[in-house]
Formats: C-alpha cells, sequence, structure tokens
C-alpha cells in the first residue's frame, strides 16, 4: 500500500479499480484507449489527455504516441 500526503485512502499500486479515468479525446477518432487494468494501449498517432481522479485529486498528464517510423536515427 501506497499513502500520500493529504490522501485519506491507502492507495493499492495492484488496484487501479480505485481511481477514476477519462480521456480527452475525439470520439470518431481516439488516439488510445484505457482497459480495465489502467493499461494504456495506442491506436494511432495523436496527442490525448488522460484524467485521473483519485480522493477528491485530479490529475492530467498529456500522451503522446508516435510511430516507430517517426522516431529519429540512434
Amino acid at each position: 500500500m501506497v499513502t500520500y500526503e493529504g490522501v485519506k485512502f491507502l492507495i493499492d499500486p495492484n488496484d487501479s479499480s480505485q481511481i477514476k479515468r477519462s480521456v480527452e479525446q475525439g470520439e470518431g477518432n481516439p488516439v488510445i484507449r484505457v482497459d480495465e487494468n489502467g493499461m494504456i494501449h495506442a491506436i494511432h498517432e495523436g496527442t490525448t489527455v488522460l484524467i485521473g481522479e483519485f480522493a477528491g485529486m485530479t490529475d492530467k498528464i498529456l500522451v503522446a504516441v508516435k510511430s516507430k517510423k517517426a522516431e529519429p536515427p540512434r
């Protein structure tokens, strides 16, 4: 279990069902999908915002999906 200052509930990192997830993206052309376990799956290139809510706290992250073809050579 994990605890954070200001959060009244224990967080089990093995159980993401405690976190309400949503995605800000166009319904007709989604960039990602999030499965029931919280795993993010890329659908195609683009950017979207993933939102997580827990115990009255909200956080957002920008998710960018790029193809391997678009990566610069190493």
